[in-house]
């Protein structure tokens, strides 16, 4: 049977980099809440409950109501965390394209999780109407020859995608300066000679930066 993604990274991740939080990691070993004991790794309470509302979001699972039964569960929980402690074992989240996965899935689960702290939802309905003009004014090769009030909402929507691009490059520009970010140049410049040019691309970006 195929495994889901999530199912692989989710746990491992923890292991990585949030040891504090609930996966089979080998975190405190005498706690009273710890159910299953493995090399490298443990399972608490707390793990097999959300490991059974992460199997009721599945679909194959949902299918067969008694695979979500707690020995099910637990089952299947252990064997998850006992294929991440092999892989672990084989270091194959050194292998730098199971470490992209990794991080990629970590972008998108930090950034969700991040998102609404890092940049407050912004409302296009607060816009006043001479910042939507403005707005229009200024980008005559988007709107040429184009009615303001006929194209009004499609402008507000465009401003909205900007002051989002805008707040999140200032985020980011904030955490380069927290992290410390070094780039080292002539490594970057072989990487930019040889990255494919893009084939497509979208200017905009939503609430969820990419």
């Amino acid at each position: 049977m195929k495994m889901s993604k999530r199912w692989m990274w989710a746990p491992l991740l923890a292991c990585l980099v949030l040891p504090a939080v609930p996966a089979g990691c080998d975190r405190d070993r005498n706690a009273d809440n710890v159910v299953a004991r493995f090399e490298g790794g443990l399972l608490t309470m707390e793990d097999l409950a959300f490991h059974r509302r992460k199997m009721g979001l599945e679909s194959r699972f949902r299918q067969q109501p008694g695979m979500l039964e707690p020995r099910n569960v637990f089952d299947h929980a252990v064997n998850m965390e006992l294929v991440i402690a092999k892989g672990l074992k084989e270091k194959l989240h050194l292998d730098p394209r199971i470490r992209g996965e990794i991080h990629a899935f970590m972008a998108d689960l930090f950034l969700k999780t991040l998102q609404d702290r890092l940049v407050p939802k912004i409302d296009k309905q607060s816009f006043t109407e001479e910042e939507v003009r403005t707005y229009f004014d200024a980008h005559p090769e988007v709107y040429r020859g184009q009615d303001f009030e006929a194209r009004k909402a499609y402008v507000r929507n465009d401003l909205l995608y900007a002051r989002y691009r805008d707040a999140w490059q200032t985020v980011y520009d904030r955490l380069k300066a927290e992290f410390e970010l070094k780039v080292e140049e002539e490594k970057l410049a072989r990487f930019l000679e040889a990255a494919p040019a893009p084939t497509d691309t979208n200017p905009r970006q939503t609430k969820e930066a990419g």
